[in-house]
């Protein structure tokens, strides 16, 4: 399959095809190769993981902890369940502004950084 295929949708549905070996190029697999994309703080990818506790660090050793799932449908109608993580402590942030990329009309001052991560992603 190409990059064009890549979706959770698509991933589910081969995990159900009995003796299939899924082999799938990801639509940012030559991007994560660039140091630009290894280096950016504002990607989950970047950010440390821990299981146990269900938490992301950022780069500046803040955690960022789980606050709720968040149920979605695709036009498909396929179900996603999405984890959504927040820093309660970003005020006064060295790295702030290069962690918060979102485009928002509410100050840089009063955000926090906020993941959303599918729960594939996270057992995967």
């Amino acid at each position: 399959m190409d990059s064009g295929s890549e979706s959770e949708k698509n991933y589910c549905y081969a995990e159900t095809l009995e003796g299939t070996e899924l082999y799938i190029k990801s639509a940012s697999h030559e991007q994560r190769k660039k140091k630009k994309y290894q280096t950016d703080l504002s990607r989950r990818e970047n950010m440390k993981y821990d299981r146990e506790t269900d938490t992301y660090t950022c780069a500046a050793g803040k955690s960022l902890t789980f606050d709720y799932k968040k149920k979605s449908r695709t036009r498909s109608g396929f179900e996603i369940t999405t984890s959504v993580y927040s820093c309660k402590s970003c005020k006064d942030c060295p790295l702030k502004s290069k962690c918060i990329r979102s485009a928002s009309k509410k100050p840089l001052e009063e955000r926090c950084k906020v993941l959303y991560v599918s729960r594939r992603a996270i057992l995967s």
